[in-house]
């Protein structure tokens, strides 16, 4: 059983970030969100009860169910050959990290918030919604894009 690492939560006001062959971060149980996740006294969760969020999440109201976005590259390095379904947790929705990043001339610039919504309302997002980032964890540049798309996320 893959056990996923917790790093930290919020949602646009409790987002959830994953790397799915290692990181993911969970939403604290409230009165308005019953089904989260119980606390972050524990630093791991295991994929179980990733599921068991996903099931719970299945009869909130739109605003409360659980959205995973994936953060990888829809095509592999020889842009020909898909990314997206191999080893996507089932349901995950496609965010590429490429789609968050700054003009050419500053990569490293967060993307305007007209872009950002551009690319999230589609996706059925809404200020409260749950979201489970995931990536392949592959090597430290994939990482990073999971860990900055959290960061890009959380600026909003």
């Amino acid at each position: 059983m893959k056990t996923i690492y917790r790093l930290a939560a919020f949602s646009f006001s409790s987002l959830i970030a994953c790397a799915a062959m290692g990181i993911t971060i969970a939403p604290t149980a409230t009165a308005a969100n019953p089904n989260a996740t119980k606390s972050f006294s524990s630093a791991l969760i295991s994929a179980a009860e990733l599921r068991t969020l996903l099931a719970s999440s299945s009869k909130s109201s739109p605003e409360q169910l659980v959205r995973v976005l994936d953060t990888r590259e829809l095509l592999q390095a020889d842009n020909k050959t898909p990314n997206f379904e191999a080893g996507r947790i089932p349901g995950a929705l496609p965010l590429p990290y490429s789609l968050l990043r700054g003009p050419k001339e500053n990569p490293g610039r967060s993307p305007s918030l007209e872009k950002l919504s551009g690319l999230l309302q589609p996706l059925g997002l809404h200020l409260n919604s749950p979201i489970v980032l995931t990536g392949s964890g592959s090597d430290p540049t994939e990482f990073g894009a999971v860990a900055r798309t959290y960061w890009t996320l959380k600026s909003v």
